[in-house]
């Protein structure tokens, strides 16, 4: 369902950004069940919980390291984190009764979700990405990239500044530059 009103609805979609898009949605699902934990009682919370984890790591051991063979452990890193917290919270909840003990245990553990993405940053964002030529001369190019987490790049059609004519489908390696709240291929390298 969600892939074909994706399909539907997106312009050019590919199978990783599909991936990525339901990792996304699953996590936004599994914070809302341990929210809800209270209101669905311990054997429904259970079973929601254990499905949706279930497709998660579906998704993300199976799918996902298909469609990204390069990269896959730092993927995987990336997108384990966020559940784990998840799961961690619902675990505090459930074995802290004293509120201001609770309150400083969901500040330290949002305090280390801060620091994993800073340093996930600093040391596993890489400068580049990899795209496909779709048309060039002597200065520019037409590429094609796909989602990478990588590089914090979105997927797309890219003109970039090309050193010289490359040929129609090649695989090249492509700079990726800050611009205002986003980053953008800029140039072959």
């Amino acid at each position: 369902m969600l892939k074909t009103f994706l399909e539907k609805n997106v312009k050019d979609l590919s199978y990783r950004s599909f991936i990525v898009i339901a990792l996304q949605l699953l996590v936004f699902l599994m914070l809302l069940a341990v929210i809800a934990a209270p209101l669905l009682g311990e054997t429904v919370f259970l079973a929601v919980n254990a499905v949706l984890i279930l497709i998660y790591l579906k998704l993300l051991v199976i799918d996902l390291r298909k469609e990204v063979k390069e990269g896959f452990s730092r993927y995987a890193l990336f997108f384990i984190v966020l559940p784990t917290a998840i799961q961690v919270s619902w675990i505090g909840q459930s074995i802290i009764s004293d509120t201001i003990t609770r309150l400083a245990f969901f500040s330290v553990l949002i305090f280390g979700l801060l620091v994993f993405f800073v340093l996930f940053k600093l040391f596993v964002v890489r400068n580049y990405t990899y795209g496909k030529v779709l048309l060039s001369d002597s200065e520019m190019a037409v590429v094609e990239t796909d989602y990478d987490l990588l590089s914090l790049s979105n997927g797309g059609r890219f003109i970039v500044e090309s050193k010289g004519k490359q040929p129609v489908g090649k695989k090249v390696k492509i700079k990726v530059e800050n611009r205002f709240f986003t980053r953008k291929p800029t140039q072959i390298i």
